[in-house]
């Protein structure tokens, strides 16, 4: 038996028969989502559709962003964009705060998208805040009311490591108030 001892650039793989092939770029996929993962895409369609049985969707997938921002893009594809503006209007007031129904996408607690996503969350950018200093009220609406009729998309960790985050957020989704 004979035993060869191998200097280390022996042991590199040899790339240049590949390199025509990594220096060619790729043709970007018109559905991605679609293509790839079929059984996700047919099941985001049936908990977007109107009559849908659960307000609730939980995907088993990587919380990276880019990912998110794929799942988002995908869900507005599938879920029609409404002409109606959804949401609140808040007046603040000397006097107090009075709520109105929301007549455009600019008022203070209107929805902005029909899907918004967020991989990492915190109390205050899911719900808003509500903060008085020296006799000025000023509220800021959260993640909730700009996805108000729509999909929020959040990642689970989130959740699971902070537990009173999705109590409130199951309470609100359930009972139909922001």
């Amino acid at each position: 038996m004979t035993n060869k001892k191998l200097e280390w650039k022996y042991l590199l793989p040899d790339l240049a028969s590949f390199a025509v092939v990594f220096d060619q770029s790729c043709p970007p996929l018109s559905a991605p989502l679609a293509m790839l993962q079929a059984r996700l895409t047919d099941g985001l369609t049936q908990f977007c559709h109107s009559r849908s049985p659960s307000r609730f969707m939980l995907l088993t997938a990587q919380e990276e962003d880019e990912y998110f921002q794929l799942i988002a893009e995908t869900v507005k594809q599938i879920l029609p964009a409404s002409g109606q503006v959804v949401g609140s209007r808040y007046v603040v007031t000397s006097m107090g705060v009075s709520e109105q129904p929301a007549t455009k996408i600019d008022d203070n607690f209107a929805a902005r998208d029909t899907c918004v996503w967020q991989s990492w969350v915190e109390y205050e950018p899911l719900f808003g805040a509500l903060r008085c200093y020296q006799d000025v009220i000023d509220l800021q609406p959260g993640l909730v009311h700009y996805a108000n009729g729509g999909v929020l998309i959040i990642g689970v960790s989130a959740l699971v490591n902070q537990p009173l985050l999705w109590l409130r957020l199951k309470q609100m989704i359930m009972q139909r108030r922001f």
